[in-house]
């Protein structure tokens, strides 16, 4: 007979494992907050201010007519050290912008040649995205439209996949 301690913790990880793969198939919108401030798939990207070098900056200005994909991540985050090589190699034709908690990506080893290093000074993951689950990747496309989005750890393979696909896939300037 399973001991109770023991079927209580595998009820709980289900629960958190469902709710996790139901935040990944939903992803509009991640959290609390209102619409203008959520960052949902098929809309434009919302204010998102990160610090650049000591600069306050608003992500959309950077990403502003290029394909980019920016990522969420911890240096101290296990699945982060463990996911993100998984971006290697990276498509020449995406703009590559890692959003760290920490202002020290460059020592913690976790930065890539050309791509964008940003500090998370004001909780844009936690604001915009209301996800917990790190990295969090966001597709955004050279009209500022969020299109697509991946949360956590994937099976080898699925990023660069999903990489190639969001390069070359074609997408239609949103009517207004």
């Amino acid at each position: 007979m399973v001991p109770l301690r023991r079927r209580v913790k595998a009820a709980l990880f289900l629960l958190v494992g469902g709710g996790i793969f139901l935040g990944i198939k939903s992803w509009t919108p991640f959290g609390p907050g209102d619409s203008k401030t959520l960052a949902r798939i098929g809309h434009p990207l919302p204010p998102l201010r990160v610090e650049i070098s000591g600069t306050a900056v608003d992500l959309r200005d950077i990403t502003s007519g290029r394909r980019s994909v920016i990522v969420f991540y911890s240096p101290s985050c296990q699945t982060c050290r463990a996911e993100l090589p998984s971006l290697r190699p990276f498509p020449e034709s995406l703009l590559l912008v890692m959003v760290s908690e920490s202002g020290s990506a460059e020592r913690e080893g976790l930065d890539f040649e050309g791509a964008l290093l940003c500090y998370d000074r004001w909780g844009v993951l936690t604001r915009s995205f209301a996800a917990a689950t790190l990295p969090t990747i966001a597709f955004v496309d050279e009209n500022g439209i969020l299109r697509d989005g991946l949360l956590g750890s994937h099976k080898p393979g699925l990023l660069q996949r999903r990489l190639k696909e969001f390069a070359d896939r074609p997408y239609q300037q949103p009517e207004l």
